[in-house]
């Protein structure tokens, strides 16, 4: 749905869009429960007392103590994913100088109005 949807914005036809988008909401509408429920979640705690905490929480309670919005948690030590992206990590440096100036020049501007 959305490869048509793009094509057809690639494409400029206006009546295909719209079909598109409401293929879309109708799909998002009928399936909202399974495309946004979250099924793994990275977690990081702010200190080490509070990691110990919840893994001993997942060691020592029942099962109705280590549930979250009805469904049984499974909490486990793991490595830091791989995967993540940061917004400005792949950015050149020449691109990163120049949106510096432009930054320091808007507060320069800003400044002598003050």
């Amino acid at each position: 749905m959305l490869e048509k949807r793009g094509a057809a914005i690639q494409d400029s036809d206006v009546n295909d869009i719209n079909k598109h988008e409401k293929e879309i909401i109708s799909y998002i509408a009928e399936n909202s429960e399974d495309i946004c429920r979250p099924l793994q979640a990275y977690i990081v705690f702010e200190t080490d007392e509070a990691m110990r905490r919840a893994l001993e929480l997942k060691n020592n309670s029942s099962e109705e103590q280590v549930k979250w919005n009805g469904k049984k948690l499974k909490l486990m030590v793991t490595s830091e994913p791989s995967n993540i992206e940061f917004k400005h990590k792949y950015q050149s440096s020449k691109k990163m100088c120049g949106k510096k100036i432009i930054v320091l020049a808007i507060l320069l501007s800003l400044l002598t109005f003050i």
